[in-house]
C-alpha cells in the first residue's frame, strides 16, 4: 500500500512525530500491514519539494489486538478519563479585527 501524510518534520532522515498516530490508525482501521509512506515536505511558499522522503514501514509486528485505545502522541484523559483529542478554540487569536484596532489611549 502506499499512503501520504503532510509531513512536518525538519530532519532530513526522520519523518516527524505524527506518522507514529497514522500508522497506529492504518494498522488498526485497515489492517494494513506493509507501507510506503510518502513524508510530503514543501517549503512554504516556495513550491519547492525536495525535501519530501519516502519510508517503508512493516507494521505485521505491532500488536492492536485490544479494543483499548492504543496510546499515541496528541491525546490525553478527558473530564471522563477516558482518552481523546484536545481541543482548543483559537478562533479568537486569530481574529483580524481584534489586532488591527489599535489601542485607545487613556487621558
Amino acid at each position: 500500500m502506499r499512503v501520504g501524510f503532510a509531513d512536518p518534520s525538519a530532519l532530513a532522515a526522520n519523518p516527524g512525530w505524527p506518522l507514529r498516530n497514522f500508522l497506529v490508525l492504518l494498522r488498526k482501521h485497515w489492517k494494513v500491514t506493509k507501507a510506503k509512506v510518502f513524508c510530503f515536505r514543501e517549503l512554504a511558499g516556495k513550491g519547492d519539494i525536495s525535501k519530501t522522503i519516502v519510508v517503508d514501514v512493516d507494521l505485521s509486528e505491532a500488536d492492536l489486538s485490544s479494543d483499548e485505545c492504543p496510546k499515541s502522541v496528541g491525546w490525553e484523559k478527558n473530564a471522563q478519563g477516558k482518552l481523546a483529542p484536545r481541543e482548543i478554540d483559537l478562533a479568537p487569536l486569530m481574529d483580524p479585527l481584534r489586532y488591527s484596532q489599535a489601542p485607545t489611549p487613556t487621558p
